[in-house]
């Protein structure tokens, strides 16, 4: 603000008006990342034994899921694997309202599973804890 001060006063108005831009642009950024963080997130449901998940799109947007991982403990290590399905090829485009169901092979070593999408500019992988 002591910039304003400085600031011969035919340039004050210039100023000013940057200023307005700029907290505009501020509030249009946090809101935009707000909606990216908590509107536009897919629910997920899982049953706790077939590891059946349900992916849907609750938002206006539509979403990129890249691939869908899980972590097995195998002699005391963790090691990610990647899940393969005949029929579903990645990356998946989910529209808004649409709803993916996926199944991962059962198996008692698993304890987490990791699903990777797009939405916007963001990669963000949401991790779900099976135990």
């Amino acid at each position: 603000m002591c910039l304003y001060f400085l600031l011969p006063s035919s340039l004050r108005s210039y100023f000013r008006l940057f200023s307005c831009f700029l907290v505009l642009a501020t509030i249009c950024l946090i809101s935009t990342v707000f909606y990216i963080f908590f509107k536009a997130k897919p629910s997920i449901m899982m049953s706790n034994t077939s590891y059946m998940i349900d992916i849907k799109n609750k938002s206006k947007l539509s979403v990129t899921i890249s691939e869908i991982s899980y972590v097995k403990k195998l002699h005391g290590q963790e090691t990610e694997m990647l899940n393969s399905n005949k029929h579903v090829k990645f990356p998946l485009k989910l529209k808004s309202g649409e709803k993916l169901s996926y199944t991962i092979p059962y198996s008692p070593n698993i304890i987490r599973i990791f699903i990777t999408y797009r939405f916007m500019f963001l990669d963000y992988k949401f991790p779900i804890e099976t135990r």
